[in-house]
């Protein structure tokens, strides 16, 4: 499990500014004993005009761009591009009306978006043929109240998502060995769009910014600039304005403590102060709570929480995308095995049934988080206030949330009893439930 840890700002009250706090960071590190050799500084804006002071800068390097072409054949600006900006394009979105688009990452995935009645699936079904690639395996899962599918192939995967009525999300990945395949794909399809307006992220040649190096013109929209790794804060920055700018300042430490790693953000995006985060990962399975418990007393840490598990269908494995199949699969059977589980007639004791344990990283005052020891499922329970209800929820793999309302739809828990008592029996009742279910042959092992 990896965690989120919002830190305090170092004075942010007393009105520091970005520089102010990067020296108090640093300042601050070195006193815990964490020191690192630099800080590595990502500066972002929209377009290019915010960015000039800094991109004659030469430890400057333009990592990334966002851009939009006009309307042109895209089929033609393809072709240009794989000759003159081979390797560079990150991404190549082309929106096709009525909220649909067409995205494709080089050699990675392509993906779909569009009404079920949209023309982008009659040609695509025209051009790929899809109903004849022969697939290793199949997997189906139910989602927002749909039907969600997913076929594993030789060469990669594909998965096909309704997420409202009428719509469709196709996201076909090929694997790192069957790029030119899934290049060959795309090539095929590109000639069927037709006159449109193209969005793109790309990376610039090496020593320029942006679409010069080819001859074409792009409107940039976004630009993130990376500053070499760097001792010290230099005199000249302090004087620049930061106005218009995202400013991101990393400290990474590959070891922060026994099992543990850490990156240390210090961010300024939007707010009238710079914050800071803390990134916490295992560096193994056998991660250790009690440090971090310990870290959080000992560190200026202001909340700390669990993060989700990434989004993996748009860029994991198929083996990540089978496992969060499987956690939306046992969502839908532990909803239907602990519908009503106030019903329970067992009255357990006042501590936790055996197999969960209380994430003291998580709980907060009027907030507990219960997780599994084995298996990853947690219960968060809010206790009631005085404008708010008790409320209780569940969730798979960090992924699938049940609300209280799937649970007990007969509304048999009492929202706003104020006793500790009575809602720790609720919510043993619902381990208890939880624990059966593990146990029986409705989980996926």
């Amino acid at each position: 499990m990896r965690y989120l840890a919002k830190l305090s700002t170092y004075g942010a009250r007393s009105g520091m500014n970005f520089w102010n706090q990067w020296d108090a960071t640093s300042h601050w590190l070195q006193s815990i004993g964490q020191s690192t050799d630099h800080s590595e500084l990502w500066v972002r804006a929209k377009g290019l005009s915010p960015l000039s002071p800094w991109l004659q800068d030469s430890g400057a390097r333009v990592a990334n761009l966002t851009g939009w072409m006009d309307s042109t054949s895209v089929a033609s600006l393809w072709k240009y591009l794989r000759i003159f900006a081979q390797g560079r394009i990150e991404s190549f979105k082309i929106p096709c009306g009525n909220e649909a688009w067409v995205e494709y990452s080089p050699d990675r995935m392509i993906r779909i978006k569009a009404a079920e009645a949209s023309w982008l699936w009659r040609e695509a079904t025209e051009v790929w043929h899809p109903e004849a690639w022969p697939d290793l395996s199949q997997r189906a899962w139910r989602d927002h109240g749909r039907t969600q599918q997913a076929w594993r192939y030789s060469w990669g995967y594909a998965v096909a998502r309704h997420f409202r009525s009428g719509w469709k999300e196709w996201t076909v990945r090929a694997d790192e060995d069957y790029g030119q395949w899934l290049d060959q794909r795309w090539s095929e399809f590109v000639d069927r769009l037709g006159l449109r307006p193209v969005h793109l992220s790309w990376s610039p040649a090496e020593g320029l910014v942006g679409f010069p190096s080819v001859g074409l013109p792009a409107r940039v929209d976004e630009v993130s600039l990376r500053i070499a790794p760097m001792l010290a804060v230099r005199p000249d920055f302090r004087q620049r304005s930061l106005a218009g700018l995202s400013l991101e300042a990393l400290w990474q430490f590959p070891v922060w403590g026994p099992n543990w790693s850490a990156r240390i953000a210090l961010l300024k995006a939007g707010l009238p102060h710079p914050r800071l985060e803390a990134r916490f990962a295992p560096v193994s399975e056998e991660d250790d709570d009690h440090f971090l418990r310990v870290q959080a007393h000992r560190l200026p840490i202001l909340g700390l929480s669990a993060l989700p598990f990434p989004e993996t269908v748009q860029n994991g494995s198929w083996d990540e995308v089978s496992q969060w199949i499987d956690w939306h699969s046992d969502a839908q059977a532990l909803v239907q095995a602990c519908r009503d589980f106030a019903h329970h007639l067992a009255a357990p004791a006042g501590r936790l049934p055996e197999g969960w344990r209380y994430s003291r990283l998580e709980s907060e005052p009027g907030r507990w988080v219960i997780r599994h020891c084995r298996r990853p499922i947690s219960i968060e329970l809010s206790w009631p206030r005085a404008v708010h209800p008790g409320h209780i929820s569940l969730s798979i793999g960090g992924v699938v949330n049940v609300d209280l309302d799937e649970l007990d739809p007969s509304g048999l828990v009492n929202r706003w009893d104020p006793r500790w008592q009575y809602w720790q029996t609720t919510v043993n009742r619902l381990l208890i439930r939880v624990g059966d279910w593990i146990e029986s042959d409705q989980v996926v092992r």
